[in-house]
Formats: structure tokens, sequence, C-alpha cells
């Protein structure tokens, strides 16, 4: 995320086909890397979570989730990037508001309905989901 913000910066004007292309090797290399270590812990959670007691390998979908919420996560931080270089803050806030929508409208629903820690992780899988889509639509 942060990483990318100068080679962004130095990588042209608003529409640039260097200002593209520094993008999108950005936005692979980030969703890459995150998805690959996100999914080495989605499928080790419930034995991470079994370290912390044998009592707490039931509450691996939560880790699960969090896992899972760092792939939108990374990408989000170079789409926001592209944001800031390009000076599209308004539209950078308004992806920051969908996350917080996103967000807070799952963990409402989800610890109304009993899910405790899941819950939240899942809310914050989708408060990031919505985030990057919003910015994603802004940034084109």
């Amino acid at each position: 995320g942060f990483a990318s913000l100068p080679h962004l910066s130095a990588a042209g004007r608003d529409g640039s086909p260097e200002l593209r292309a520094t993008t999108d090797v950005a936005l692979r290399a980030s969703v890459l890397g995150s998805a690959a270590l996100s999914l080495v812990v989605i499928l080790a959670s419930p034995w991470i979570m079994a370290l912390y007691g044998e009592e707490y390998r039931a509450a691996w979908p939560a880790l699960a989730w969090l896992a899972a919420a760092t792939v939108p996560a990374a990408a989000f931080g170079i789409v926001g990037n592209l944001l800031t270089v390009t000076g599209r803050w308004r539209r950078l806030l308004g992806a920051q508001m969908a996350w917080s929508v996103g967000y807070l409208a799952c963990a409402g629903v989800g610890i109304l309905a009993g899910l405790g820690a899941t819950a939240l992780a899942v809310a914050m899988f989708a408060g990031n989901a919505a985030r990057l889509w919003w910015s994603r639509r802004a940034a084109a």
C-alpha cells in the first residue's frame, strides 16, 4: 500500500500510460501477495486457533474471515494511493464512508444474530470489499 505512493506519484499525471502501468503492477503484487498469505491462514485457521487452547478451535471462522479481509484491504491500499496522487480526495472520502457503512451494517446484524467475533470478522471483510468497490469506481 504505502510503498506504492512514491512510485505512483512519480509515474505521471492522471490517465497517463505510465500511471496506469504502475498502478496495475502494484495492484497485482499487492493482491497476489495478500491472497497467497490469506489462503495459508484460512486453510490453517483451525490449527492456529487450537494453539490458544482446544476451546478456541471452534472460533476458526473468525480468523478465516479476517484473513480473507486482507485481500480487498490490500487492493484498496493501492487504489486509495491512486486516488490520493490524482487529487480525488472526495472520492477517497466516499470510499472510507462505504467501509464504515458496510462494516457497521454487517457488524450490527451479525451481533444481533448472536454470531460474536465471526460477525465482526465478516463485517471487516464486507467493509473492505465495499471500500474497494467504491474506490475502484471512483478511480475508473
